[in-house]
């Protein structure tokens, strides 16, 4: 009998999701690790310089495609958990294919680990009577058992494949603090009442600061920006079409009601904003919001509505919330609802309380492949600007700074400044990469490579697998990428002075 209270128990424990706040720049959240990646009753996302009200209620990931074998739909989507959940937390045993809340139990956590961490291991590890802190040497690098052999990215000092922290192996990770985590889809689906994917999720959270830069710094949004990153496996039998990603976002500035939301497609990015200049919490001028896809493009865009509307209304069947992943109403019908580009057009814009889902659509999605999915959340605010007047461009032009910083992987974060310390990493203006994303060529500017200098060229999917690598001599090269899979690539440029990180899309 005891036995069975203790197996009990452990499934209950295993189906409880963990939280954990981050708070490192003027970003807090509170961080799940399912499909809810920002929830809780504490502070969801809120920056206390400005208001420690939250100003989003819920976001969270949705996914669905149609199985190739048979048309039927497969979905992990979850919002509010009233009827329950459609992820659970922990890898997929890879040999029987199903998910064991006993044996996952070890990862139904979230784990976290700073760059001033990392540093001090690099730089102390040697030294007599030196400690490796838990936060690496706990790192879940590994799975045990049926699960993946590789899971949290990890820097592979003597390249055996093995996390070795003794011999100098240390978390991989973005940022200057992340979360990571990993979660799955499989099991009874009570929220969308939808057959399962089978998907295993790594999912992380990360923030950059910079202690050096003031409010009015063009720059500053690196310290109000969350960013998310999901790398999305299909670890079952079956091959999809037609597959959707989508984060729902429930976003409340203060007061809901006199909210507002503008489609910026440009910048593949949502804005909420106060439709009148003045909110009962905030105040006056309260700030503004977005999310942004970083390596995905968004196909659609739909709200609906917090009510049993037949059209608009809350989704209850794996139908509806498939139609709205495809940027349609639940009866199949197109969406007529058209944002405006601009937050500041204030013609036909929505105030009320309204869930938002953003979308990309990834077509095929087979068996043992992979996708990324990265985003930000940034808040905009100065206490003396009205958005609806002035500076209205604001949300773009911080859009196009968040993406350059990421397509170039060089963020202005120098937490150490005020130790006197500052960045090893440089990066020059020598190399350009166009266009990005691409289809079919790419091209590669080496300026002022001279004659006896060489490159290497090298190209990694989402699986971190190598599928180009070659040297040049060349200044301009065009590579002919035609035959590679629609998705996010990171691409590496070594020269005799300098490494360069790039992230390329191909759609």
């Amino acid at each position: 009998m005891k036995k069975l209270f203790l197996y009990l128990y452990l499934c209950l424990i295993a189906q409880t999701n963990a939280q954990n706040i981050f708070n490192l720049n003027d970003v807090r959240a509170q961080i799940g690790n399912t499909g809810i990646h920002i929830s809780g009753t504490d502070s969801q996302l809120s920056v206390p310089k400005i208001n420690s009200t939250s100003m989003l209620y819920t976001s969270a990931l949705w996914l669905g495609g149609i199985n190739k074998s048979n048309d039927s739909i497969h979905l992990a989507t979850e919002a509010y958990r009233q009827n329950g959940y459609d992820f659970k937390p922990g890898p997929i045993d890879l040999i029987t294919n199903t998910y064991d809340s006993v044996s996952a139990i070890n990862y139904n956590k979230i784990w976290r680990i700073s760059q001033k961490t990392i540093d001090d291991f690099k730089k102390d590890r040697l030294k007599n009577g030196y400690i490796i802190p838990n936060e690496i040497k706990d790192w879940p690098a590994h799975g045990t058992g049926n699960f993946s052999y590789y899971l949290a990215p990890f820097v592979d000092v003597d390249n055996n494949g093995k996390y070795e922290p003794q011999n100098g192996d240390y978390p991989k990770m973005k940022g200057d603090f992340m979360f990571w985590w990993v979660f799955n889809d499989l099991g009874t689906h009570s929220n969308s009442n939808s057959k399962a994917i089978g998907v295993e999720i790594h999912g992380s959270c990360y923030a950059f600061k910079n202690i050096k830069l003031n409010e009015n710094d063009p720059d500053y949004a690196i310290n109000r920006s969350l960013f998310f990153n999901y790398k999305i496996i299909n670890r079952s039998l079956r091959n999809y079409k037609n597959f959707y990603a989508g984060i729902f976002n429930d976003i409340d500035l203060g007061d809901y009601s006199d909210d507002g939301f503008a489609f910026d497609s440009a910048n593949n990015q949502i804005i909420a904003i106060n439709t009148d200049s003045f909110d009962s919490v905030f105040g006056k001028n309260p700030p503004m919001m977005t999310c942004q896809f970083l390596n995905q493009k968004i196909n659609s865009i739909k709200f609906y509505q917090n009510n049993l509307n037949p059209v608009n209304g809350n989704p209850s069947k794996d139908q509806d919330y498939y139609y709205y992943l495809q940027g349609k109403n639940k009866n199949n019908s197109l969406d007529t609802q058209k944002f405006k580009q601009n937050p500041c057009d204030k013609s036909n814009i929505i105030s009320s309380d309204i869930r938002l889902l953003s979308s990309t659509q990834k077509g095929d999605f087979n068996k043992d492949s992979a996708f990324d999915l990265t985003f930000v959340y940034s808040v905009l605010y100065d206490s003396n600007k009205n958005w609806l007047k002035e500076d209205c461009d604001k949300a773009a032009t911080t859009a196009q700074k968040i993406k350059s910083w990421f397509d170039k992987d060089s963020f202005p974060n120098q937490p150490n400044w005020s130790l006197g310390q500052v960045s090893n990493q440089t990066y020059s203006n020598r190399i350009s990469v166009y266009p990005n994303p691409f289809s079919s060529y790419l091209n590669i500017n080496i300026e002022t490579l001279n004659p006896t200098e060489t490159a290497e060229i090298e190209i990694i999917d989402a699986l971190g697998k190598m599928v180009l690598k070659q040297t040049t001599d060349q200044i301009l090269n065009q590579l002919d990428l035609s035959n590679l899979s629609y998705g996010m690539y990171q691409l590496i440029i070594k020269t005799n002075n300098e490494i360069q990180h790039f992230k390329v899309l191909k759609q």
